[in-house]
Protein backbone atom coordinates (compact mmCIF):
# COMPACT_ATOMS: atom_id res chain seq x y z
CA UNK A 1 0.00 0.00 0.00
CA UNK A 2 1.64 3.35 -0.74
CA UNK A 3 2.23 5.79 1.88
CA UNK A 4 -1.04 8.25 2.48
CA UNK A 5 1.30 11.47 1.17
CA UNK A 6 2.33 9.80 -2.37
CA UNK A 7 -1.82 8.80 -2.60
CA UNK A 8 -2.39 12.59 -1.52
CA UNK A 9 0.75 13.97 -4.48
CA UNK A 10 -1.15 11.55 -6.70
CA UNK A 11 -4.51 13.04 -6.13
CA UNK A 12 -3.01 16.51 -7.10
CA UNK A 13 -1.33 15.29 -10.43
CA UNK A 14 -5.13 14.02 -11.37
CA UNK A 15 -6.32 17.03 -10.32
CA UNK A 16 -4.06 19.47 -12.22
CA UNK A 17 -4.23 17.35 -15.26
CA UNK A 18 -8.41 17.36 -15.48
CA UNK A 19 -8.57 20.84 -14.83
CA UNK A 20 -6.04 21.53 -17.71
CA UNK A 21 -7.53 18.88 -20.29
CA UNK A 22 -10.71 20.39 -19.37
CA UNK A 23 -9.41 24.01 -20.59
CA UNK A 24 -8.60 22.26 -23.70
CA UNK A 25 -4.82 22.02 -22.57
CA UNK A 26 -2.98 18.50 -23.68
CA UNK A 27 -1.56 16.94 -20.80
CA UNK A 28 -0.48 13.81 -19.73
CA UNK A 29 0.17 12.47 -16.50
CA UNK A 30 3.29 9.88 -15.99
CA UNK A 31 2.98 6.50 -14.57
CA UNK A 32 3.93 6.28 -10.67
CA UNK A 33 4.61 9.89 -10.76
CA UNK A 34 8.06 8.57 -12.77
CA UNK A 35 8.84 10.85 -16.28
CA UNK A 36 10.95 7.85 -17.60
CA UNK A 37 7.53 6.10 -18.24
CA UNK A 38 7.32 8.78 -20.79
CA UNK A 39 10.89 8.60 -21.88
CA UNK A 40 11.49 11.80 -19.43
CA UNK A 41 13.53 12.73 -16.51
CA UNK A 42 11.84 10.59 -13.34
CA UNK A 43 11.27 14.02 -11.32
CA UNK A 44 8.59 14.53 -14.43
CA UNK A 45 4.81 14.59 -13.28
CA UNK A 46 3.15 15.84 -15.93
CA UNK A 47 3.51 16.96 -19.59
CA UNK A 48 1.94 19.74 -20.59
CA UNK A 49 1.78 20.61 -23.93
CA UNK A 50 5.63 20.31 -24.84
CA UNK A 51 6.58 21.51 -21.04
CA UNK A 52 7.66 19.52 -18.17
CA UNK A 53 6.17 19.73 -14.49
CA UNK A 54 6.12 18.87 -11.11
CA UNK A 55 3.85 18.82 -8.84
CA UNK A 56 3.74 19.45 -5.30
CA UNK A 57 1.27 19.26 -2.67
CA UNK A 58 1.47 20.61 0.39
CA UNK A 59 -0.61 21.84 3.96
CA UNK A 60 -0.74 25.59 3.64
CA UNK A 61 2.03 26.10 6.03
CA UNK A 62 4.79 23.65 4.79
CA UNK A 63 4.70 26.03 1.71
CA UNK A 64 7.02 29.14 2.55
CA UNK A 65 10.05 26.94 4.16
CA UNK A 66 9.65 24.16 0.96
CA UNK A 67 9.58 26.69 -2.02
CA UNK A 68 12.88 28.41 0.00
CA UNK A 69 14.63 25.24 -0.14
CA UNK A 70 13.38 23.89 -3.17
CA UNK A 71 11.47 25.33 -5.77
CA UNK A 72 14.25 27.44 -7.77
CA UNK A 73 16.47 23.74 -7.67
CA UNK A 74 12.98 22.23 -9.96
CA UNK A 75 13.35 25.09 -12.13
CA UNK A 76 17.15 25.60 -12.66
CA UNK A 77 16.65 21.73 -14.03
CA UNK A 78 14.59 20.35 -16.56
CA UNK A 79 11.46 21.76 -15.67
CA UNK A 80 10.03 24.40 -16.85
CA UNK A 81 6.78 24.74 -14.69
CA UNK A 82 6.56 23.79 -10.91
CA UNK A 83 2.70 23.27 -9.83
CA UNK A 84 2.07 23.86 -5.98
CA UNK A 85 -0.99 22.24 -4.74
CA UNK A 86 -2.18 23.70 -1.68
CA UNK A 87 -4.85 21.87 0.81
CA UNK A 88 -6.96 24.17 2.23
CA UNK A 89 -6.76 25.12 6.02
CA UNK A 90 -8.83 27.75 8.29
CA UNK A 91 -9.28 30.52 6.74
CA UNK A 92 -7.81 29.25 3.04
CA UNK A 93 -9.81 27.62 0.29
CA UNK A 94 -7.57 25.18 -1.79
CA UNK A 95 -5.16 27.08 -3.99
CA UNK A 96 -2.99 25.94 -7.14
CA UNK A 97 -0.64 28.08 -8.01
CA UNK A 98 2.01 28.19 -11.09
CA UNK A 99 5.91 28.67 -10.58
CA UNK A 100 7.40 29.38 -13.84
CA UNK A 101 10.69 30.99 -15.26
CA UNK A 102 10.82 34.16 -16.97
CA UNK A 103 11.66 32.50 -20.06
CA UNK A 104 8.69 30.13 -20.37
CA UNK A 105 6.66 32.67 -19.15
CA UNK A 106 7.49 35.01 -22.12
CA UNK A 107 7.25 32.01 -24.39
CA UNK A 108 3.50 31.11 -23.44
CA UNK A 109 2.93 35.23 -23.78
CA UNK A 110 4.23 35.50 -27.04
CA UNK A 111 2.24 32.01 -28.08
CA UNK A 112 -0.93 33.73 -26.66
CA UNK A 113 -0.57 36.52 -28.37
CA UNK A 114 0.20 35.19 -31.50
CA UNK A 115 -2.28 32.98 -31.72
CA UNK A 116 -4.60 33.35 -28.89
CA UNK A 117 -8.28 34.64 -28.32
CA UNK A 118 -8.65 35.95 -24.75
CA UNK A 119 -11.84 34.57 -23.20
CA UNK A 120 -13.79 38.04 -23.78
CA UNK A 121 -12.90 37.30 -27.95
CA UNK A 122 -14.20 33.60 -27.21
CA UNK A 123 -17.40 35.05 -25.99
CA UNK A 124 -17.95 37.39 -28.45
CA UNK A 125 -17.61 35.19 -31.73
Amino acid sequence: MSHPNKIRGNGAEYFIRDHLESKGIPCQRAFGSDGRAMGLDAEDDLRVGWFRAQVKRFKFQNVVKWFVENAINYLHGKQHIVFFYVDRSKGHPRTVYTILDLETFSDLMRMAMLYGKTEDDRRSS
